[in-house]
């Protein structure tokens, strides 16, 4: 039951964690999602455009016939009007004539575009702003910048792309116009264009794009703004309404490579080979698509991509209300997930005890969970994360097996004989190879001690008879005897209801510190169990201290010919057997040494618990607690927090810490500092952190 209830809290964190990653938006994986989210284009294929836009193409085929671009404007006077010919609706042209040519030329082109009072010219920004630039773009431009304007609060600043200058058409051409807009487009920080910007700021005129224009002229319907603080809230074409961003920026959901816009040769349409019905009542575009010669952009679907067919997709998208939605549901959605699919990964962990199965149908449920975000893109036109939700299934799975392989206890082995119940194994096989080893005599050693004892075992004696006394303490000694044994510890010794066990000796153990510690932390483990069934019994608890210390001591037979023991002696036993006994005063489990820390290699939960003089030794030494409640990170801060302020004598600041400590994790470490806080009463110069203990 408890290990179920740690798979739920692992999902539980690890869905928070991905939460706030969501919530923080950070760079890297962003790009990462942006990225997932491209690749959807291409899995989806192509979409059926709407068949109202039609972009007719300068293309290869019309610069054979007609010869290289820019063509004599009388040229371009001819196309448009043998489109009005033809009966189209609206012509957006993404061309600009900034420049004057010949009289001639520019009145026939003037004169074409005044015609049918149904041309869009387009413009485009300029960052860098000359003098005769900005004075030409104030005069041509503010006349046709969005009326319709609606505050709904306040507003200082607009978050659009603002400009104070644009390459314009001459005033000869553009006289005639019905409309104008600008084309400029800005791809995202990687080159590629995913969006189209449809309103921009010009010297605090509120410009439409060239599509926004055009498509107001075919629906004949006014572009309508509502504005707030945050910047564009609304955009409506009449009645038809339009999701722009706050800084008039839209998603622009592409239909397929190129090719997705019906497309027509504008040598075609000027030598009249075009079937009338493909043109009569469209929205039409014209634009150079010439590679080498037109504006071609990375996006998506296609890295050369051209520019013209952006404008007419974004139209297109109007035209059939077919937005990408990336709103303010979707990210419930989003949300929604990344905790929901956490849960199920601890569900399949649950199910399947073999880590290789759970694998299997956490990797069959992230294809199903794909399948399922693609869907909602492909049918719905949901834009919805997957780096996070995923994020959130390999989190939660790889953080659940790792704790469930690590808290997996190893199958007891079978002793091999009566001397496996004192000592390990691996001294039983020495022993047998190698009886030498009986003889007297030591050697110094690098080892690490444990030192463990039953609280209060004169009190628990009194209230049993011998014989459930003995059966109570054999029931501890025993199992816990093998959990040292089994992580190739050496038992020393029985010293009443004490034990004494030396890691590193007689037979080299490169990671005896962590297999002292990881005995320790068995150990406490057990004893919580063994409890259980002790009150089952109507037996008194019991509670135990380990110390552990690492360093040097002399190890081998001690005693004499006819009775000896493999022991070990020297200052670093004594260390051990003291750590022991202060975890009475700490209120601890297990204390380990500075020493004994340094050699760890496994990524234990462990804290500083005090700065110590213990009897008979003059150089003090920093303790450590290895926790072994269940706490968070959250736990480990505070007392982190308040240790530093008690040690720089901010007894207010650390008193808030440990009281959180106390009432809300019952630490005993924190109840002693706050104790000893409150019975110091000299000033700062008086302080001293370090703890001296007299006794034993």
């Amino acid at each position: 039951m408890l290990k179920k209830v740690v798979y739920f809290f692992i999902a539980a964190a690890v869905s928070f964690f991905v939460y706030f990653l969501y919530y923080s938006q950070f760079d890297f994986l962003n790009s990462i999602d942006t990225k997932l989210e491209d690749s959807k284009f291409r899995l989806r294929g192509f979409k059926k455009a709407s068949d109202k836009i039609l972009l007719v193409a300068i293309d290869g085929k019309s610069i054979d016939k007609y010869g290289r671009w820019p063509w004599d404007r009388k040229l371009i006077a001819n196309l448009i009007d043998r489109l009005n010919d033809y009966g189209v609706k609206t012509i957006a042209l993404d061309i600009v004539f900034s420049e004057p040519s010949t009289l001639e030329s520019d009145a026939a082109l003037s004169k074409a575009i005044y015609r049918e009072q149904n041309v869009i010219l387009g413009y485009f920004f300029r960052e860098t702003i000359s003098e005769g630039e900005a004075e030409a773009s104030m005069e041509r431009l503010p006349d046709f910048s969005i009326e319709n304007i609606n505050l709904l609060e306040d507003v200082d600043k607009l978050p659009l792309l603002s400009f104070k200058s644009a390459e314009t058409n001459i005033d000869e051409i553009a006289e005639g116009a019905y409309s104008k807009g600008f084309f400029s487009v800005f791809p995202d920080k990687d080159g590629i264009l995913r969006r189209v910007y449809i309103v921009a700021d010009f010297n605090g005129f509120i410009m439409p794009s060239l599509a926004l224009s055009a498509l107001s002229h075919y629906l004949d319907e006014e572009i309508m703004l509502y504005v707030d603080r945050f910047g564009i809230n609304k955009l409506f074409l009449g009645k038809k309404s339009i999701p722009v961003d706050m800084d008039g920026s839209i998603l622009v959901n592409f239909y397929g490579p190129k090719g997705g816009i019906v497309t027509v040769s504008a040598a075609d349409v000027i030598e009249g080979k075009v079937e009338k019905n493909l043109l009569k009542d469209k929205l039409v575009f014209l634009g150079i698509t010439e590679t080498g010669v037109g504006d071609f952009q990375a996006t998506p679907v296609d890295s050369n991509f051209p520019g013209t067919e952006i404008h007419c997709t974004f139209a297109s998208n109007v035209l059939q209300n077919f937005f990408l939605i990336k709103d303010s549901k979707t990210v419930m959605i989003d949300i929604v997930t990344i905790f929901f699919l956490s849960f199920v990964v601890v569900i399949i962990s649950i199910s399947f005890r073999r880590s290789i199965y759970s694998f299997l149908a956490v990797l069959i449920f992230s294809l199903g969970y794909f399948y399922f975000n693609f869907k909602m893109f492909d049918v719905y036109n949901l834009q919805l994360s997957s780096i996070y939700p995923f994020s959130s299934i390999i989190l939660s799975f790889v953080l659940i097996e790792v704790y469930k392989n690590f808290v997996v206890e190893q199958k007891s082995k079978y002793l091999k004989k009566a001397f496996s119940s004192y000592i390990s194994e691996d001294l039983v096989e020495e022993i047998l190879q190698n009886p030498d080893r009986l003889k007297l005599g030591g050697e110094k050693r690098d080892i690490t001690v444990l030192f463990s004892d039953i609280r209060g075992f004169t009190s628990i004696s009194e209230e049993l008879d011998p014989e459930s006394l003995v059966s109570l303490l054999n029931s501890f000694l025993g199992p816990a005897t093998e959990i040292i044994l089994k992580n190739r510890g050496m038992l020393d010794k029985y010293i009443g209801d004490a034990i004494m066990a030396i890691f590193n000796a007689p037979l080299n153990l490169e990671n005896h510190c962590d297999m002292a510690v990881k005995s320790s932390v068995e150990i406490i483990s057990f004893l919580e169990r063994l409890n259980c069934d002790f009150r089952n019994k109507g037996w008194p608890n019991i509670d135990i201290g380990i110390g552990i210390n690492s360093g040097d001591a002399v190890v081998g037979n001690l005693g004499t010919e006819r009775r000896f023991d493999y022991t070990a002696i020297g200052d670093t036993v004594n260390l051990a057997s003291r750590l022991e006994g202060l975890n009475k005063y700490y209120g601890t489990k297990i204390l380990i040494s500075e020493s004994a820390k340094k050699l760890l290699n496994e990524n234990y939960p462990i804290r500083l618990v005090d700065t110590v003089r213990v009897k008979g030794k003059n150089k003090p030494v920093d303790i450590y607690e290895v926790v072994v409640k269940d706490v968070d990170d959250v736990f480990f801060k505070l007392y982190e927090e308040g240790l530093s302020y008690y040690r720089s004598f901010n007894f207010n600041r650390a008193r808030k810490n440990f009281l959180i400590l106390l009432e809300r994790y019952k630490d005993n470490l924190a109840e002693v500092y706050l104790k000893r806080m409150d019975s110091f009463k000299g000033d700062k110069k008086e302080f001293d952190y370090i703890t001296t203990f007299y006794k034993k």
